[in-house]
């Protein structure tokens, strides 16, 4: 179990173990409580001579869901994680909120022509000499990437089916392949009301791409994402594309991640990831706000030094909880930028643009203001507190430049609202003329 937040869990297939999943908790986990489930025979499960088909498996699934306390959680399935997920929910009525399916087993022929190959001469892969069994399964698992792996990943997958005993476990679970586990759902899939993400590489040499069409053809609230150059194991492929369907498709009912909750290592690196928000302005109304809570510190410990000192500590402090809930504004309105440039229409994308203007403007606005309390503290505050509130007052007006550089871009834009750019120039020119005073104010010293 990882993180806190909604629960989420993650059922991995054949022939991989939750070591699939490495590059998908840490980034679930910011916004969810995520449960790995390593299935029966599989990983640090290897039990001999006992029954690990996906029948066998979804009552597991079933009965670790109602163990763990959880209610209606997300599940994402790949291979016959898919089949086991959607066997636990349709045949033993386990609710899922959401259920994402990763170019999982579902609709036959799903058996791989090697296992098929198996299946049909257990007898004779069971007397196979190991060396000749490992090339075999060693060659199988490479087919199961668009790219190759590296050495330390091909083992991680490879190394439990090593030896007699990996031998014999491997050949176990291929006896107990059978595609009548999924028949007996199949007709019940346009029953599914929960919502569906169908997630496939677009290279995949063990379930065909078109299988995902199918799969989408038949379940009514499913939406599919295709993953350009990556086989069946497509965590291995394409990390990054998977982390972000399935972050996006999971936290669709939980909202946006709220920045000011986040710690800031995490925020820090969703600003440095490849998601377009938090971007500029976000990250300028923060800096904004950490002007306004140095102001605020100098402001509390320079009470000895002028009367008003109170009404500055109380201002810095509405400026602070003003400007700071705008990164998150700013995020959803270039948000809906960009919804409005996917839809095309030229009335929406403008009206959009000239609204995302609004919220660098208030960050502005509100720099302004900091960057005069902050002036006042260098010259009449604490002197122990001066470089403090001389950072702040820099700060304030980097906040002002880079907000009121989104406000020009965005208006370009939307060919509109002169009267908010003169404003820009306003506020750019005010907050130069602080900078001077600090500036001066230091030089005297």
């Amino acid at each position: 179990m990882f993180g806190q937040g909604p629960p989420v869990v993650l059922v991995h297939g054949t022939p991989t173990w939750s070591y699939l999943w490495r590059n998908v908790v840490p980034v679930l986990a910011e916004r969810f409580t995520v449960y790995v489930f390593d299935l029966f025979g599989y990983g640090d499960s290897k039990p001999k001579a006992q029954d690990v088909s996906i029948g066998a498996q979804s009552h597991l699934l079933t009965g670790l869901i109602e163990r763990w306390g959880l209610e209606a959680p997300a599940i994402a399935g790949h291979d016959i994680g898919g089949a086991i997920a959607l066997r636990s929910h349709l045949l033993d009525g386990v609710p899922y909120s959401r259920i994402a399916l990763i170019d999982a087993v579902v609709l036959r022929p799903w058996i791989t022509p090697t296992t098929r190959h198996a299946q049909a001469n257990l007898e004779v892969y069971r007397t196979m000499p190991t060396h000749i069994f490992e090339r075999i399964v060693a060659g199988h698992i490479g087919t199961a990437v668009h790219r190759p792996m590296d050495e330390e990943t091909f083992a991680a997958y490879f190394d439990q089916w090593r030896g007699e005993n990996g031998q014999a476990i491997y050949l176990q679970k291929v006896a107990q392949f059978d595609e009548g586990y999924t028949d007996e759902f199949e007709p019940l899939l346009g029953s599914v009301q929960s919502p569906v993400r169908i997630i496939w590489g677009e290279q995949d040499a063990w379930l065909d791409p078109t299988v995902a069409g199918r799969l989408h053809e038949l379940l009514p609230t499913s939406e599919l994402a295709l993953i350009p150059d990556a086989g069946h194991f497509v965590m291995e492929d394409a990390p990054e594309e998977v982390v972000r369907e399935l972050r996006d498709f999971f936290a669709a009912d939980i909202g946006p991640v709220s920045y000011l909750e986040q710690p800031l290592g995490s925020f820090l690196d969703l600003v440095a990831s490849d998601e377009p928000a938090p971007g500029g302005g976000a990250t300028a109304a923060l800096t904004v706000a950490l002007a306004a809570s140095l102001s605020s510190m100098a402001a509390r410990l320079s009470t000895d030094y002028f009367a008003d000192a109170t009404r500055l500590i109380e201002y810095a402090e509405h400026l602070r909880h003003h400007v700071a809930p705008l990164a998150q504004d700013d995020a959803e309105a270039y948000g809906r930028v960009m919804a409005a440039q996917r839809d095309g229409a030229e009335d929406r994308i403008r009206a959009a643009l000239s609204e995302a203007a609004d919220v660098p403007l208030a960050v502005a606005e509100c720099a302004a203001e900091v960057a005069g309390i902050s002036a006042r503290l260098v010259k009449e505050g604490n002197p122990n507190l001066r470089g403090d509130a001389a950072a702040a007052a820099l700060l304030a007006e980097a906040g002002v430049r880079a907000a009121t550089t989104l406000v020009k871009i965005n208006l370009t834009a939307a060919e509109m609202r002169d009267d908010l750019l003169a404003r820009a120039d306003e506020l750019i020119e005010q907050v130069a003329a602080t900078r001077h005073n600090v500036e001066a104010i230091l030089e005297k010293e």
